[in-house]
């Protein structure tokens, strides 16, 4: 029993101090002057637009589910960045930063909002999609029947 907590205690610090060690060397990055703090907001509020133009479109396309998917692996790709360029990821809040600070809790929650129209997509595409194409062969059909003048 001591051996096991003993080996618990041990992987805890072990974590920790790996944590503590993978921020100390961005701890002295300040964070981005006012330019580079207007073009992360910029840059989160184009992640942000992109994510409903493209749900809205996937919505609308008869592929929208694989429409979706392409968006979403390149979306992350960027979020990655910009969290990287913003150093979203340092925890550096003064005085000076809040504006940072709530950029940082902005780009924090892209991602869930992400999942958010994700899972209206794939639901919508579940239950509408097979109607929708429907629809759309019979328009198709109806306007290739319509005699051209």
């Amino acid at each position: 029993m001591g051996f096991c907590c003993a080996g618990g205690l041990l992987i805890v610090s072990s974590v920790v101090s790996s944590l503590f060690r993978s921020t100390s060397g961005e701890s002295n990055t300040p964070p981005p002057n006012l330019k580079q703090l207007r073009e992360c907001a910029t840059d989160l509020e184009l992640l942000s637009s992109d994510i409903e133009r493209t749900a809205m479109k996937a919505i609308q396309s008869p592929n929208g589910v694989t429409e979706w998917k392409s968006f979403n692996s390149g979306w992350m790709d960027r979020w990655t960045q910009i969290g990287s360029r913003c150093h979203f990821s340092t925890g550096l809040v003064t005085e000076k930063s809040k504006a940072h600070a709530r950029l940082s809790e902005a780009y924090d929650q892209l991602p869930q909002i992400k999942l958010r129209y994700q899972d209206i997509v794939l639901r919508f595409a579940d239950r509408h999609q097979s109607e929708i194409l429907r629809i759309q062969s019979e328009l198709e059909l109806a306007t290739s029947q319509i005699p051209k003048e």
